[in-house]
């Protein structure tokens, strides 16, 4: 995922043709992490990419154009659970896809509930909002109460929330749309209200204590079930090589894609591909090349394609008005 991501890296372009120019390099750092903010069991990595990438042309540095990464966001994300999918299955580890299309281990599932107090308290909060409110949020707006409510103390919360219901009370009669500056102030003031409900400042924690705090909210029977599933494991297995068995995936990620829509990007088209044939370790390169060799597809300006068949539709369409042209003027 993390080459992929170097690979569209770029600046922008100054010359009045093109939006980005690619200079396919970063500099990162990588840290892994094993506990959420709430010191739940969660395995993740952040990479922090430093604002600056070079020019093979000039060698000059420049800012990165980040918007790029985040047109791209769920190709990548396509990409890390492909790897990850198929890393687990090697080592034994049976595993589903949830509702967002992430690979799921089967044999956790069962911890979830013990280990999900932070997305229920934000679920909740959201919930509260949007009933109070008599209308649904916006992802912007949920990701910014979400973003102000970690380290979230529910007991201030709850000690607030009545003195401030009132105000709140104002978003049933604005509209989401014509009163988008009215709306913007109400819920800015209470996320104000959340982040004085939340914890701010950095608590020192041992990672002994962490693991003794995740223990603790298990059962022995959970910690047994627990212990007997990572004996199962065999953690020098390799990965199976599908990565090449990609032919159905892609055929179905052009009817899929291209049911609703003519033209779509290709890092979409690639993104479907993935989701498909999550766990195979496909091979993003001879993906690429298949996709590009298709004979049901054409590609057009700004990583654009489309089906063939719609394509050739549009020109016969086009080919018949201008035999017509004449005839009718």
């Amino acid at each position: 995922m993390l080459l992929e991501a170097e690979a569209i890296t770029g600046r922008q372009a100054h010359n009045g043709r093109e939006h980005v120019v690619v200079t396919a390099n970063f500099c990162a750092a990588a840290y892994e992490h094993t506990s959420n903010r709430c010191l739940e069991p969660q395995l993740h990595q952040h990479t922090i990419i430093f604002n600056a990438t070079q020019d093979a042309a000039t060698g000059k540095n420049y800012a990165v154009e980040f918007g790029e990464f985040a047109n791209q966001s769920r190709y990548l994300t396509a990409v890390y659970w492909d790897t990850l999918s198929a890393e687990l299955q090697a080592i034994g580890a049976q595993v589903e896809i949830d509702e967002h299309g992430a690979p799921q281990i089967v044999a956790l599932k069962e911890y979830e509930e013990s280990f999900s107090r932070r997305t229920k308290e934000i679920e909740d909060l959201i919930e509260r909002i949007e009933e109070l409110a008599g209308t649904k949020l916006s992802d912007r707006e949920c990701k910014s109460i979400t973003l102000a409510s970690r380290g979230f103390r529910v007991e201030d919360f709850e000690r607030v929330w009545e003195r401030n219901k009132a105000e709140l009370d104002g978003l049933k009669t604005l509209d989401p749309e014509k009163a988008e500056g009215a709306r913007r102030k109400i819920l800015d003031r209470f996320t104000a209200i959340v982040r004085n409900c939340s914890q701010d400042d950095l608590v020192q924690i041992s990672a002994a204590e962490v693991e003794a705090l995740q223990q603790g909210l298990l059962t022995n029977e959970q910690k047994a079930r627990g212990l007997a599933f990572v004996a199962s494991l065999s953690p020098r297995a390799k990965t199976v090589d599908r990565s090449r068995d990609i032919e159905a995936d892609i055929t179905f990620a052009i009817e899929h894609l291209f049911a609703n829509q003519s033209v779509v990007k290709e890092y979409d088209l690639w993104k479907e591909i993935l989701l498909h044939a999550q766990g195979k370790n496909v091979d993003i390169a001879q993906m690429k090349a298949a996709v590009r060799a298709h004979p049901g597809l054409v590609f057009g300006q700004g990583n654009e394609v489309g089906p063939a068949d719609t394509w050739r539709a549009a020109i016969g369409c086009l080919s018949w008005h201008r035999k017509m042209a004449p005839a009718t003027c």
